[in-house]
């Protein structure tokens, strides 16, 4: 039952929801201080016009990303709800049905932490660059920051998809 119990707070809590859509967003993170609030937000305005084209993408990426995280509240709820209507005996044999899955979702996780830390490395290179109006550089940098972002978007999609199926194999 504990371990079930662990598996629905696994379940429970997206990876995504520690993870800002870009440091400019202040969302929180858990565990080890928030980068967004280290960050001075960008002053988009004082880079070259091309720069704004970059501004729009990651604005959609956020976009993407909110929506992202109001389907992890609807799946966690899903989940939750799933998990109250199982008797104990269904519960043990889901731990052994799921444990494929439970280790892709954790693979998937681990991955997104090291595109996040490669974003937020890719954040900081931008910004020495940028105030030091080495503006190549600069535009490789947040190239870097966009498409780190497009693949903590596409596991996050992922992470979504492998929970449905546990939710799924739950309804069973």
């Amino acid at each position: 039952m504990a371990a079930l119990f662990g598996l629905s707070l696994i379940l429970a809590v997206p990876a995504g929801s520690a993870l800002a859509a870009h440091p400019e967003e202040g969302h929180h993170h858990h565990g080890g201080g928030s980068f967004d609030r280290q960050q001075p937000e960008a002053d988009w305005a004082a880079y070259p016009a091309e720069f704004q084209s970059y501004k729009n993408q990651l604005e959609q990426l956020k976009a993407q990303q909110k929506e992202l995280f109001v389907q992890f509240k609807q799946q966690r709820e899903a989940i939750r709800s799933a998990h109250q209507k199982l008797p104990e005996a269904k519960r043990e044999a889901l731990k052994a049905d799921v444990k494929d899955l439970i280790l892709e979702l954790k693979t998937t996780r681990n991955n997104i932490h090291t595109l996040s830390d490669q974003k937020k490395t890719a954040w900081e290179q931008f910004r020495k660059h940028a105030d030091a109006k080495q503006w190549e550089a600069a535009k490789a940098d947040i190239q870097t920051v966009i498409a780190r972002k497009q693949e903590i978007l596409a596991k996050q999609r992922t992470i979504l998809e492998t929970q449905q199926k546990i939710v799924e194999r739950m309804k069973k």
